[in-house]
């Protein structure tokens, strides 16, 4: 089973909607099922109770950063300080994961954000890069970045606006990517299309981590 975290503070079930469709695709790679739950429904314990649970990752949101405490995802940061199976941050679960290991995330200055469809270097290679020759080319949209690469990560990915775009936790396999790997060349909206949809590579990135648990 993978674990599916939903970081969603407000409109939930949005939250839910959206990481059940991420859910979904997770599913159609690597055959296992999946269950979604929100951030202040996990711990380490959840996973420690939950021995089922092969891969986590965590998702995305449409808060605002800037108005939230961050110890209500104290519970979260602490199952992905802990797990020992495979974890991947999405977006705001790659912030997260950044804040985990004590890493700062900040806003970016107005005109530094990065929306629609990018290319993003590949700084080392990977089992997340594994195939992809040249650059990935996936969806961005997020206004914050990590700003220093926490204790014990290194560099994978990186775009001219953002250093940090991908990172892994040395000898874990525990990634975070700021861009949506598991989006189309439509994305969430029309407006936002790629230049080509045979250009997409993002999805290749989730194979590949799903890979870590696939039979």
């Amino acid at each position: 089973m993978i674990l599916i975290i939903n970081n969603y503070t407000d409109n939930v079930h949005l939250g839910d909607l959206d990481m059940k469709e991420l859910g979904r695709k997770a599913q159609s790679i690597s055959g296992l099922p999946f269950v979604v739950k929100k951030f202040n429904e996990v711990d380490a314990q959840f996973l420690k109770n939950h021995p089922e649970i092969k891969a986590v990752i965590s998702g995305g949101t449409n808060s605002k950063w800037d108005e939230l405490y961050f110890d209500i995802f104290e519970g979260e940061f602490e199952l992905m300080r802990e797990a020992k199976v495979p974890v991947l941050g999405i977006c705001a679960g790659h912030q997260l994961m950044a804040m985990a290991y004590g890493a700062g995330v900040r806003r970016a200055d107005f005109g530094k954000e990065e929306r629609f469809f990018q290319d993003i270097t590949i700084e080392k290679d990977s089992i997340l890069t594994q195939g992809i020759k040249g650059t990935v080319y996936a969806f961005l949209y997020h206004y914050c970045y990590v700003t220093e690469l926490p204790e014990g990560f290194e560099l994978l990915m990186s775009t001219s606006k953002t250093r940090i775009q991908a990172m892994k936790k040395i000898d874990e396999n525990k990634f975070g990517v700021q861009f949506h790997p598991e989006l189309d060349h439509q994305a969430a909206d029309p407006f936002y299309r790629a230049r080509d949809p045979k250009d997409v590579n993002g999805e290749v990135i989730l194979k590949n981590f799903l890979s870590l648990v696939m039979k």
